[in-house]
């Protein structure tokens, strides 16, 4: 349906006399009852705003000048629009002080009407707490009498909070008939009040000397208490002052002479009201349990997962039962134990690269994952340079000629093959708190130390950063290159030997095996045509010089030696890791 469409549509539901012209209206005004030029220039004003419950002070706002001017013209206007019951001026109770809150245009006796008349008839009870309830006789003793077949009839022993959430939007008009005798009139959007207006209608008769002491022999409690605890909402309390009224009436009524029938129907009603409350708060603590219960089984079939990984689908699979059991159970599933909380920590079940996983799992897939892809990447390279070597790079591939090309390639590779690993490498935290919940809850290591010195291999010292990729996957270009050298035919290895190229490469490769802060563009262009040319078959005097030049961090000049003990001090392949991380895990074993 378009815009305009829709907006026709609109007028068509509203009010008969908002689809009237100027004469139509004057027309109607004039049939109704007697109104002065002021007013029917206010009444036209109203219309014009094309909305049938109008804030009142929107009206006033935007009506223009003259009616700021006009309010009690505004009064005297829909009181008699009030008794011809096409509308009416509905107030609101604003801490203690009545104040007009909507302008109410509606076809004639329509079910709109009265709601709104009973609305506003509360409201202006609310301010006086010795007033009767409504009821059906008394708004047909001033004049309003409501349809029979317009009315519903509930009872108290239905009263919950339950109970007046759900009538709360019907626009039904609702009698309470009560044991304590008559009925009590009321909207169900006003329902909300009906539970305050008792409790207040109690506390005035609470004023009453004769009153409050028989109640606290009733009750078996002090009267300072009684004065104490009425200004509260103590359920206990209320509901222990209420059981005894409705409990005692009759004797009540003999001991205190006039005692106001309202103050029975409201004992009756809040005994009702706050019994069906207790036993709904019950419910729903074994409904919470359950559900939480049903959350746990949930998360243990995550866990008892053989690969791992959860898919959207399988998860599904599992919540859908108790979502038609308990609707709304997915999106507390999702709120308890997947949406990721900065107070909490790590999550039961994280959402990662389009899968769940437990957070139990979290270091042992990480690990796994680093494992499978360095052997696949290792094989990976170890193919690319032996067909590199073997042709003089016909392909011309340049992701060996530096440190950085070549952890670009690996984090490329990765994000290609392995898209929950490359998701994993992007949350250094997440995976830092899973290796923490890992050794501390499931392998109940103590030592805040050992756990840090293990984070270690994955991550730069005391910082939460990965290492490179090259790195956590163990793939090291002199290995690799070893590695590719042992599948050449021997003339191949022949004439690398014979020509220094082989000598050269070990040295080139020896150098890369570390980032070197302080090196200008020009050295690391240089670097590459080195590259180049030793796949390509150039030699070159300088590569092969036994004596080539390194540099340190600083971009001085250090001996091969020297730098490649340093090297060897501070990096450690996967084989190292491991046997570190047996030896650690064989020390707990021996402790427990």
């Amino acid at each position: 349906m378009s815009e305009l469409e829709s907006t026709d549509q609109e007028k068509v539901n509203l009010p008969t006399v908002f689809q009237m012209d100027l004469s139509q209206r004057e027309e109607f005004l004039s049939q109704i009852g007697s109104f002065t030029q002021e007013q029917r220039r206010i009444f036209h004003r109203i219309c014009d705003f094309f909305d049938p419950m109008l804030d009142y002070n929107r009206f006033v706002l935007h009506a223009g000048k003259d009616i700021l001017f006009a309010n009690n013209q505004i009064e005297i206007l829909m009181r008699k629009i009030r008794t011809a019951h096409y509308g009416l001026l509905k107030f609101k109770n604003d801490q203690g002080e009545l104040k007009p809150d909507r302008i109410i245009i509606c076809n004639r006796d329509s079910n709109v009407f009265y709601l709104n008349v009973i609305e506003d008839e509360i409201q202006r009870m609310m301010l006086d707490n010795s007033q009767p309830f409504l009821s059906l006789d008394s708004m047909a003793k001033n004049m309003l009498k409501i349809p029979y077949d317009l009315v519903e009839t509930i009872y108290p022993d239905s009263l919950s909070p339950l109970s007046f959430k759900n009538m709360k939007d019907d626009e039904k008009i609702i009698t309470i008939s009560l044991k304590t005798g008559g009925s009590i009139l009321l909207s169900s959007a006003s329902s909300e009040f009906l539970i305050e207006i008792s409790r207040n209608k109690i506390k005035n008769a609470l004023k009453n000397s004769s009153f409050i002491s028989i109640l606290s022999r009733y009750m078996e409690i002090k009267i300072s208490d009684i004065q104490k605890k009425q200004f509260s909402r103590d359920m206990i309390f209320w509901k222990n002052a209420s059981t005894q009224i409705v409990k005692n009436k009759d004797d009540l009524q003999l001991r205190i002479k006039h005692l106001s029938l309202s103050i029975l129907q409201s004992a009756e009603i809040l005994h009702f009201y706050l019994t069906n409350a207790e036993a709904e708060e019950e419910k729903e603590r074994e409904e919470s349990k359950e559900k939480h219960n049903a959350i746990s089984e949930i998360c243990m079939e995550i866990l008892k997962k053989e690969n791992l990984l959860v898919t959207a689908g399988e998860l599904l699979d599992l919540l859908d039962p108790y979502e038609k059991k308990w609707l709304g159970f997915k999106d507390l599933f999702y709120e308890t134990v997947v949406k990721v909380n900065q107070k909490i920590g790590l999550p039961v079940i994280l959402f990662i690269g389009e899968n769940y996983l437990h957070r139990d799992h979290i270091y042992p897939f990480f690990r796994l994952e680093l494992s499978m892809q360095s052997k696949d990447l290792r094989f990976h390279y170890i193919e690319i340079m032996e067909r590199m070597l073997r042709t003089r790079n016909k392909d011309k591939v340049t992701i060996f000629y530096t440190r950085d090309s070549f952890k670009d390639d690996v984090l490329d590779q990765i994000r290609e093959n392995s898209p929950i690993l490359s998701e994993f490498l992007s949350k250094p935290r997440i995976v830092s708190e899973g290796i923490v919940h890992y050794f501390r809850e499931l392998k109940k290591v103590r030592d805040v130390n050992k756990i840090k010195d293990f984070m270690n291999n994955f991550f730069e010292d005391g910082m939460i950063r990965f290492k490179d990729a090259d790195y956590l996957l163990n793939l090291y270009l002199l290995d690799i290159f070893n590695e590719s050298y042992k599948y050449l035919s021997w003339w191949k290895k022949f004439t690398l030997k014979i020509s220094g190229r082989h000598e050269s490469f070990i040295n080139q490769f020896t150098g890369i095996g570390e980032d070197v802060p302080g090196l200008s563009e020009k050295i690391i262009e240089l670097n590459k045509s080195r590259q180049e040319a030793l796949f390509n078959g150039a030699s070159s005097p300088r590569d092969k010089s036994a004596n080539r030049r390194k540099y340190d961090s600083t971009g001085k000049t250090v001996s091969r030696r020297r730098q490649s003990a340093s090297d060897r001090s501070m990096k450690y392949n996967l084989k190292q890791r491991n046997k570190a991380w047996d030896e650690f895990q064989e020390a707990f074993d021996k402790k427990k």
